[in-house]
């Protein structure tokens, strides 16, 4: 296979995926991974010294999925599955592990990419299939057309306006790979160590984003007062935004984060 060649774009690393001695032995691993795959975005591979093809992913960035990975390998990851498929898989599959990665920007190319080596290379770590049904339009979609990064985080069952993924990774484009997403029943939510800034909130006639920050007064963004957010249970989240426009979407993201990192 190309990434068993010294020629070509892939790269490649070794890692452990061992428990770890204490927190400074998981930073050293995370600084470790970064090292090899900086912030690129991109697809991965990992083979074991039996020369298997345990799993085949894709990351924006990298650095993210192959460090939940590696703690994936000893404790459940927030993320996982009801059963915790991926918690169980590495855990079985201790050791060291050999990592091949190809940076590719866009997504598109990442799923059809991760697709064809998953039919090529049958990994050990499979999915059942499922039907997934768009919320705009009466398009099924087979799971072919569906990473296994969304079935891990449960994407599959989000319906943002006609966004799904695209929408959650646009969104962590803008915010940077200081904020990292936590996923639940009602949608995505991004958080900066214990401190939320927003939450991508399931609709399948709006985007509907609710911010924890202020936000500019646009078409279709609500403003809560402090009383009107204790009474729906909102916490300090006051901004909510109902609209169609992706673009104006991004603009308060932009804003969120910009007023957030002043705070």
């Amino acid at each position: 296979m190309p990434f068993d060649s010294e020629e070509g774009k892939w790269k490649h690393f070794k890692i452990k995926h061992v428990m770890p001695q204490d927190e400074v032995e998981k930073k050293n691993v995370r600084a470790y991974i970064h090292n090899y795959v900086k912030n690129h975005n991109g697809l991965y591979v990992y083979k074991n010294a039996e020369k298997e093809i345990l799993y085949i992913g894709k990351g924006k960035p990298l650095k993210n999925r192959l460090y939940s990975h590696y703690l994936e390998s000893f404790q459940p990851v927030p993320g996982d599955t009801k059963d915790q498929r991926w918690h169980k898989f590495f855990l079985k599959h201790q050791g060291e592990v050999d990592v091949f990665w190809l940076e590719l920007e866009t997504e598109k190319d990442r799923q059809i990419i991760e697709k064809m080596l998953e039919y090529v290379l049958d990994p050990l770590f499979t999915i059942p299939s499922e039907t997934l049904t768009s919320g705009v339009s009466n398009h099924t979609f087979k799971s072919p057309m569906v990473s296994k990064e969304n079935e891990n985080r449960n994407i599959t069952n989000y319906r943002f306006y006609n966004y799904g993924e695209e929408l959650v990774e646009k969104v962590q484009a803008v915010l940077g790979p200081s904020f990292l997403p936590e996923y639940n029943k009602t949608g995505v939510t991004f958080f900066q160590g214990h401190n939320r800034i927003l939450k991508l909130v399931k609709a399948v006639n709006v985007l509907k984003i609710e911010f924890n920050v202020t936000v500019t007064k646009v078409d279709g963004l609500t403003m809560l007062t402090k009383e009107e957010a204790k009474v729906k249970k909102m916490g300090t989240c006051q901004w909510i935004y109902q609209g169609k426009s992706l673009d104006t979407a991004m603009k308060l993201v932009q804003e969120a984060k910009d007023i957030f990192l002043k705070e």
